[in-house]
């Protein structure tokens, strides 16, 4: 099977199941006779056909399977009611919960409409909730740290892409605490695809047409690869592994805020704003890091990078590795504390 431009070796009984899913018409790609092309607001999806080079005529709709004729009368599908918002319950609630206890919901916000605007409206409530940390805490064993808006992206187009949309009043739910993050999506795995099958790489999509128009807008890079991006991206973040469960015919997934505990051995030094900052840095992404790396995130000219490198060795913080284009600085003590 070919997924994400990789060979995956499958076993033929799995293929032959997963092809039988996929011939079945999805409800996506089924009229909807209830509403007429009148009842939906199609200025947004216009202008986002118009940013791609995409028209919103009869023949673009017919060819994208947003839209059928019978005779003389044309109907959506559902795929168009999704996309839209027009469904009753394609809508996403995003909830801020205290710590103690989830269901003392401190703040609240139902979002309709378009469902790209859903996802962008969703990405700003939590940027209030989840500020960055930019410094270390020097004082404390814990360091806390916002998710990835990529991670966090690609978790809410994954419940947009592959929730049942033929669960009436049923939404998706987004909430956020100081601990987690969970996206709860409506409908389990799609038919009998099971959590194993997805980390074999199989790629299996409950609403294809959905998926489809978000790819010709340039919302989805790929289809199929977002587990895989998520995982990345909180990898790559520091983050404990986010997790996927069933529950109560729904798909559960879980990212946590805090990076696993980690005594921080660089109390006793006077560091400077700088070499703090690289220091963050360090703890987040390997353990390693570059001038350029330096120029970047403290907004600094090469110079100036070059020193604060080089004050963190003369403290015994990072040791220089290699030379020339190839040079990079990794830390000393967490290695030598066997934190990593």
């Amino acid at each position: 099977m070919r997924e994400n431009d990789n060979n995956i070796l499958v076993d033929s009984e799995d293929t032959v199941r997963i092809d039988s899913l996929k011939d079945e018409k999805k409800y996506d790609l089924q009229v909807n006779k209830q509403y007429s092309m009148t009842d939906i607001p199609l200025d947004t999806l216009a202008s986002n056909f118009r940013n791609n080079y995409l028209r919103t005529n009869k023949e673009e709709l017919l060819k994208f399977n947003l839209i059928e004729q019978e005779a003389n009368m044309i109907y959506p599908t559902n795929a168009l009611l999704a996309i839209t918002g027009c469904l009753n319950n394609a809508k996403i609630r995003c909830s801020y919960c205290s710590s103690e206890c989830q269901d003392i919901i401190l703040d609240s916000k139902l979002f309709e409409g378009d469902l790209m605007m859903q996802i962008m409206a969703v990405e700003e409530f939590l940027e209030l909730y989840m500020p960055v940390q930019k410094k270390p805490i020097m004082k404390h064993t814990l360091i806390r740290h916002s998710i990835p808006a990529e991670a966090i992206r690609e978790g809410l187009l994954n419940a947009v892409l592959h929730r049942d949309y033929s669960l009436n009043d049923e939404t998706i739910e987004v909430k956020l605490s100081d601990k987690a993050l969970k996206i709860i999506s409506p409908g389990n795995f799609p038919f009998e695809i099971t959590r194993q099958d997805v980390h074999k790489g199989y790629s299996f999509c409950r609403n294809p047409n959905i998926a489809r128009i978000c790819k010709e807008l340039c919302v989805i890079d790929d289809l199929g690869g977002g587990i895989n991006r998520i995982l990345y991206y909180t990898n790559k973040f520091g983050l404990v592994r986010p997790t996927w469960e069933e529950r109560y015919n729904r798909v559960e997934l879980t990212f946590f805020r805090l990076v696993q505990e980690k005594e921080y051995p660089y109390e006793k030094y006077d560091l400077s704003d700088n070499e703090q900052t690289v220091i963050t840095f360090l703890v987040n992404n390997s353990y390693r890091v570059c001038t350029e790396d330096v120029k970047r995130i403290c907004l600094v000219k090469e110079r100036t990078a070059r020193k604060t490198l080089a004050g963190l060795v003369s403290k015994e913080c990072v040791e220089k590795v290699s030379k020339g284009p190839y040079t990079f600085y990794r830390a000393i003590r967490l290695r030598r504390q066997n934190l990593i």
